[in-house]
């Protein structure tokens, strides 16, 4: 479940970001390559691909995020051991520390009086 989590969330960032990229492919350079019978494949690999290229990349920059925080948030609710449930139990650790420590200050200063 939690692996279908971070898959979905990391794949409509790359999905919205390639479909921008298609829209904006210049209409000329599609027309030139029919005009000169450039067959699919090749206009694929030609065109349409390095004009992709750019936009594919940001969502994929965008998804990185998306995941991590995903996985984050997945092991703090789940409480399965990764990087949220260490996260958690780190700030919990100095939570019960720095308790320790205002209470042997409290004991201390209670002693010298």
């Amino acid at each position: 479940m939690k692996l279908a989590l971070v898959i979905y969330t990391s794949f409509w960032p790359v999905f919205i970001q390639t479909t921008y990229g298609m829209r904006d492919i210049d209409s000329t350079l599609i027309d030139m390559a029919r005009i000169h019978r450039v067959r699919r494949m090749r206009r694929l690999a030609e065109i349409v691909i390095p004009s992709i290229g750019p936009y594919f990349v940001v969502g994929l920059r965008l998804s990185v995020v998306g995941a991590l925080i995903a996985s984050i948030v997945t092991e703090l609710i789940g409480g399965a051991p990764g990087l949220g449930y260490a996260a958690w139990d780190r700030t919990e650790y100095r939570a019960n520390r720095e308790h320790v420590r205002a209470d042997h200050c409290y004991r201390t200063a209670w002693a010298r009086t």
